[in-house]
């Protein structure tokens, strides 16, 4: 919560989600839907079933250290 006791704002605010907020911003420039980056890519269970392409690795604004970015493509079809 932000703010004071007359006025409360519920925010999210820290390096994830500016790191998230550059990555939706990235989406236009590589012309795909949805883009994940390394550290929720690596946090992401195989038994999920997405199936992601890696694109790039990047630098964004605000931080210091690249990040990998994914594409996620959808869900993996399960064998016939």
């Amino acid at each position: 919560n932000i703010g004071s006791r007359e006025r409360l704002k519920f925010g999210c605010m820290g390096d994830p989600m500016n790191l998230a907020s550059r990555a939706e911003g990235l989406c236009k420039f590589y012309g795909v839907q949805v883009i994940c980056t390394g550290p929720t890519f690596d946090l992401l269970p195989a038994s999920t079933g997405f199936f992601c392409r890696k694109l790039d690795l990047v630098q964004v604004k605000g931080r210091h250290d690249p990040t990998l970015i994914y594409e996620v493509i959808g869900l993996k079809e399960a064998p016939v």
